[in-house]
């Protein structure tokens, strides 16, 4: 066993997860903001039910990746070792970032099957798109991961090796079995899979349909946006679950010295993915979407200008009047406002 390599390999984990999370955390919080933004003030976005549930999911992506990825980074800083000593944190932080988890699959599930539902030509079917719809099931979900991840806190403990983690083997069983490779891997996949494929084929023949053009090019757009997000969305959730299944279920073997650095790297790089994942919606709208990237750079330059308004003086009242009026007032046209 060399010694060198085995420094080497830990130093390099360590490394990685500092400025690996930091830096997926760092642009993740600047994309899921902007989503916000962008969402919120965008007039017909705001009557599209797929905003609301990417607005939801902004706001779940900044959770997990404030109580993960940001304080794994900072307790390898200050070597706090949270998860390692403090058994009351160890089983709020990892119910808070399952729930977390377990809703940010949801909600990207709900933006797609909504996707394919408004995108329908039977019209009983795009009745059920509604926002109305989407703040019941949200809040269902919600309640419900809640209770279903209080019980899973109960068994969490703390473990040298593993951290925070299930000491009771049949608890591990079921999480490995169930939790991980069912609920969060085959069924949100597959319900992303499969209706990002419908929404696509709905799309194929929107002609077909009565509809405005405006509406028919939103649909478009937000079919092009959901399915780069679902592209994402199943490659690195699919390396997650099949690497966390393997480590779980091999926790049994004793690791030792650069067997078990190796694994500790393996496994930071593998917990990265869901940080990517959750970090990359933005930015995957921007490459899937012409229109979008106008509409971001229109609302954000907005916002920016607006922000500028605090300046006082003669620029204030003049130049700064100069300057937003022609962006305020006339609207592009694929604003759509």
């Amino acid at each position: 066993m060399s010694s060198p390599t085995l420094q080497t390999i830990v130093e390099v984990a360590h490394l990685y997860v500092i400025y690996g999370f930091l830096i997926v955390s760092v642009f993740g919080h600047i994309g899921n903001i902007c989503n916000i933004i962008i969402f919120t003030n965008l007039k017909k976005f705001r009557e599209y039910p797929s905003s609301f549930y990417i607005i939801a999911e902004s706001i779940v992506n900044l959770g997990i990746l404030l109580l993960g990825a940001t304080v794994r980074a900072l307790d390898e800083i200050f070597k706090f070792q949270s998860d390692l000593i403090i058994l009351i944190w160890c089983k709020l932080r990892q119910p808070i970032i399952q729930w977390c988890t377990d809703m940010f699959l949801c909600l990207v599930n709900f933006a797609v099957i909504d996707q394919y539902l408004s995108t329908n030509f039977r019209p009983r079917l795009r009745q059920w798109s509604t926002v109305k719809l989407g703040k019941y099931l949200i809040a269902i979900a919600a309640i419900a991961f809640f209770f279903y991840n209080i019980l899973l806190g109960i068994f969490y403990d703390v473990r040298t090796k593993f951290g925070c983690a299930f000491t009771n083997v049949e608890m591990t069983r079921y999480y490995s079995y169930f939790h991980l490779l069912i609920l969060q891997g085959i069924i949100p996949m597959s319900v992303a899979f499969i209706f990002s494929i419908w929404a696509y084929r709905n799309v194929r023949r929107i002609h077909r349909q009565q509809l405005s053009n405006t509406r028919r090019r939103m649909d478009q757009q937000f079919t092009a946006m959901i399915l780069a997000r679902v592209i994402v969305f199943i490659l690195s959730l699919v390396l997650y679950v099949a690497q966390s299944f393997y480590t779980i279920n091999s926790q049994h073997n004793a690791y030792q010295g650069l067997s078990a650095a190796v694994v500790a790297l393996i496994t930071y790089i593998n917990v990265s993915l869901i940080y990517v994942n959750v970090a990359s919606s933005f930015y995957a709208y921007l490459v899937a979407s012409m229109r979008f990237r106008r509409q971001a750079k229109y609302i954000l330059m907005k916002k920016c200008l607006q922000c500028c308004r605090w300046i006082p003086g003669k620029f204030h009242r003049s130049n700064m009047n100069n300057q937003v009026a022609p962006i305020t007032n006339t609207v592009p046209d694929y604003m759509d406002e």
